[in-house]
């Protein structure tokens, strides 16, 4: 189950910044997560919870 955090604002306003709604790729994913210096981790769970879909991951986790 997922968990709120106090990161889940800047991720939902880096997310709205490039117009990320319902999917994105990992390697969009992982520049996002540079550009905004947001974890990584809690980024993947909070895609998770709000049903954003991560597709072409690198290390094959999503589908």
């Amino acid at each position: 189950m997922y968990m709120p955090t106090s990161s889940d604002e800047s991720i939902r306003a880096a997310l709205a910044a490039e117009k990320i709604e319902n999917e994105i790729t990992c390697p969009k994913a992982q520049a996002i997560c540079k550009k905004y210096d947001i974890d990584p981790s809690s980024f993947g769970a909070y895609c998770s919870s709000m049903h954003i879909k991560i597709r072409n991951c690198m290390f094959g986790c999503f589908k």
